[in-house]
């Protein structure tokens, strides 16, 4: 038997074995690194150009001309001088509450001794009425504000005091003793007697434009000033 074609056949299936498994043989040794060439030279940097020239600055053009200054206002005339202001008082306000004096706005706006008649002529309307249905109590109010009346009037017009008070005085004081002693002829009597001397004043005493306030006789009620007014005791 010739082993030659075996051996072949077995040679190349071992081969083909390796090759399918990836057996190797064992690997070759790296050669040595070639050497590296020289650098090439760096070349010249090239030349920097010449600047260009600047052109000449242009020149600034003239200033303008100003005008003329205007010509100036004539100055105005001085208005005159305001009137000079009343002497203060030094700020004492009682003085000037307690002095009458009408250039004051506030004694001004307050009136004089009419006003006060027109008071006089209610109280004595009321007293009138009342004294006459026994209410004596309404009677000695009335007057009470009569004696009261008076003294406001003299404050405003402290002239009329000496004429008014000797008139009022012993009036009140008789109207009141009547009052207390609830007697009606002494009220009358007394009422009657108050009236005349209203009227003696009026002859003699003048008021506003009127050289005398004649003119206002007072005489008795006949009607209440106040319907309003219960004067039954």
């Amino acid at each position: 038997m010739n082993k030659k074609p075996l051996i072949l056949v077995v040679s190349l299936f071992m081969v083909l074995v390796l090759v399918l498994t990836g057996c190797a043989g064992p690997a070759g040794t790296t050669g040595p690194a070639g050497a590296q060439g020289p650098a090439g030279e760096k070349g010249t940097t090239g030349a920097q150009g010449p600047a260009g020239d600047r052109g000449p600055a242009g020149t600034t053009g003239p200033a303008g001309v100003q005008g003329p200054v205007g010509p100036a206002g004539t100055a105005g005339a001085t208005g005159p001088a305001g009137p000079a202001g009343t002497a203060g008082t030094g700020g004492n306000v009682t003085a000037l509450f307690s002095t009458v004096n009408t250039s004051l706005p506030l004694w001004a706006a307050l009136g004089g001794t009419a006003p006060r008649m027109l008071e006089l002529a209610e109280h004595f309307n009321i007293m009138w009425f009342a004294g006459q249905a026994g209410n004596w109590d309404a009677v000695m109010f009335e007057a009470y504000r009569v004696d009261e009346t008076v003294k406001a009037n003299v404050i405003v017009r402290p002239a009329r005091k000496e004429a008014l008070e000797s008139w009022s005085k012993p009036a009140v004081a008789a109207i009141q003793q009547a009052a207390t002693s609830k007697n009606i002829t002494a009220f009358v009597a007394e009422y009657d007697r108050a009236i005349l001397g209203c009227n003696a004043c009026h002859m003699t005493m003048g008021g506003g434009p009127l050289g005398n306030m004649s003119a206002h006789k007072i005489i008795r009620p006949t009607s209440p000033l106040y319907s309003n007014i219960n004067l039954n005791p």
